[in-house]
């Protein structure tokens, strides 16, 4: 780019340290393929996975993979808000016979794969080579990690498809804060590329969608890039063209709606963590806030007017993603680190923000910003050498599903096993569900469940619901309902999914039909799932009988053809003296 355009503050290509720079794109290629190649060793190595946090989501994850794995379509025959992708990346290798470990191994190495041709379509159109090599590390650290997006040094692949979600819409953010190279400019490698990876997004979890439509059209619109919003268009109607006709007909689209639409109004399962609110203002967040509107800031006040604004526009979506991820990370600091460092590289000297140089300014936000993403960048780039070192005699593997010997869980986290209980009784004016529900006694066909929450231990807790349904030996291990937010029980019977269902309970009753065995925990993961999913039932009008109870689970069999002399379902607050 010339110096007029430098002056404009459009930017993109070689800066001012990078003129000579020469990585280029088949060196740019060479040299992405062979740290995949390294961190392919670094997973397959090991032979299994070996998780030591939150295995919860694991499970979760791997219930959804084997449903897809035996033929199952997502939101068709089973209701998840998450995409295809989210599940299908895992279900591809188990249905070729492989264990969960590896599988989830390749699924992660199969993605860092999938992302380069848009890392090499960068390089190609607008960054440097030494730029696109740190966008390029980053995605792959990101894609292949073995640790949710956090500060927290474990080891697990939960929330996988947040990190693979991040690694795109950082891309497509990259795509849009820098201008194409002169004589670069392709309108339509861009739709492709945009339409592509917003797809991606699409079927994998749509909240990452949702929240970068609305500047992708701004960046459409204030650019006039019609032409580049055709081939968006025309790409993103293809993939869906595509899994229209894998799912054999246009219903997996109002299905999907519908499981969007369910969580989006579950009290089941509220917003994972933090309020919007403490998002942006909470002490912990505070210093991200800050770097993101003074870079806004310094980037229109260093002439980088076009930047400025897309960042102002990108402000909500990352925010509102953010809000919604388990953990809260501020992930998108990596996009805002790369556009300051090419801010700082295509800023002319002459430039001043409040009376000082721009570029100094610019420098001294990138500082802080690295500060901030560290701590993320730097464990999501340890876990997967954390992980070599898992394994040993601290590991233990208790699900019984054949083949499945590749995935071990820390043992002593099963010892920690715990609970919340509460102390006393509910203030008579409690709206909240789940304050209500973690705190009130709920009766079903005559038997007083009391209040608690699993909040540790989980594995182990599944482990003695298996031990307990071993003592029931007709139960049909794949028509199980367990009355949990998540219905893994089977993975610990060696049985299948039952038929239906959902991966994590949101609300509703879609897929109970197949359930011919109820197993109420005595203490679920969520007590207000727990009572839901009882009153859910108890709305179907159906019958059962208890046919086994101890101080884990309860064990319902389900009657068949309720007549008019159904016995009515008792599901109430219990009231003292019960």
């Amino acid at each position: 780019m010339g110096k007029a355009g430098r002056d404009r503050g459009e930017f993109g290509g070689r800066g001012r340290i990078m003129q000579h720079d020469r990585l280029g794109l088949p060196r740019l290629a060479a040299l992405l393929l062979a740290i995949w190649v390294f961190y392919a060793i670094v997973l397959l190595v090991p032979g299994h996975m070996a998780v030591s946090g939150i295995e919860g989501d694991v499970l979760h994850a791997l219930d959804g993979a084997m449903r897809m794995a035996l033929g199952a379509i997502p939101h068709l025959e089973f209701s998840t808000p998450l995409g295809a992708i989210a599940f299908g990346s895992i279900a591809l290798p188990l249905a070729a016979g492989l264990g969960p470990g590896i599988s989830m191994m390749l699924a992660n190495l199969a993605m860092a794969l999938l992302f380069l041709p848009l890392l090499l379509w960068l390089r190609a159109t607008r960054l440097g080579g030494w730029l696109a090599l740190i966008l390029g590390v980053w995605v792959m650290i990101e894609t292949v990690g073995l640790v949710h997006d956090s500060a927290t040094p474990t080891v697990t692949f939960a929330l996988y498809y947040n990190r693979w979600s991040w690694a795109v819409f950082t891309m497509i953010a990259v795509l849009m804060l820098f201008d194409p190279r002169e004589g670069q400019d392709r309108p339509a490698g861009d739709g492709i590329a945009i339409g592509l990876a917003m797809a991606y997004l699409a079927m994998l979890k749509m909240t990452f969608f949702v929240a970068l439509l609305p500047a992708v059209m701004v960046w459409v619109l204030s650019g006039r890039r019609w032409r580049c919003l055709a081939f968006m268009a025309a790409s993103g109607l293809a993939v869906a063209a595509i899994a229209t006709l894998w799912a054999g007909t246009l219903e997996f689209w109002r299905a999907y709606l519908a499981d969007l639409l369910l969580v989006a109004t579950s009290d089941t399962r509220p917003a994972p963590g933090m309020q919007i609110s403490e998002i942006v203002g909470a002490p912990v967040n505070f210093m991200g806030t800050f770097l993101l509107l003074a870079s806004i800031v310094a980037l229109r006040k260093s002439g980088h007017m076009r930047q400025g604004l897309m960042l102002l526009f990108l402000l909500p979506g990352m925010t509102y993603v953010t809000y919604q991820n388990w953990a809260n990370a501020p992930v998108w600091l990596v996009a805002l680190l790369m556009l300051l460092i090419g801010a700082y590289l295509h800023t002319p000297d002459e430039r001043r923000v409040f009376g000082r140089p721009a570029r100094a300014a610019l420098a001294a936000l990138a500082l802080m910003t690295l500060t901030q993403a560290a701590p993320y960048v730097g464990n999501m780039f340890a876990s997967p050498f954390r992980h070599l070192g898992g394994g040993g005699e601290d590991y233990s593997n208790p699900i019984r599903v054949a083949g499945w010997n590749d995935l071990l869980f820390l043992t002593r986290r099963g010892a920690m096993s715990s609970a919340r209980i509460p102390l006393g009784t509910p203030p008579e004016d409690l709206t909240d569900p789940r304050s209500k529900w973690d705190m009130t006694p709920v009766t079903f066909m005559g038997r007083t469940f009391q209040p608690c929450n699993a909040v540790a231990g989980i594995v182990s807790q599944m482990d003695a619901r298996a031990a307990s349904l071993a003592n029931v030996p007709d139960l049909a291990g794949d028509a199980v309902l367990t009355v949990d937010m998540v219905n893994i029980t089977w993975m610990f019977t060696g049985g299948k999914p039952m038929t239906g269902g959902s991966a994590w309970y949101y609300g509703g009753h879609t897929g109970f039909e197949a359930a011919k065995w109820l197993v109420v925990p005595a203490c679920p993961m969520s007590a207000l799932a727990r009572a839901t999913m009882l009153k859910e039932i108890e709305s179907l009008g159906w019958r059962f009988e208890e046919v086994y109870s101890d101080d884990v689970v309860t064990v319902y069999r389900r009657l068949p053809d309720a007549g008019p002399e159904m016995p009515a379902l008792s599901l109430r607050l219990a009231t003292d003296g019960e």
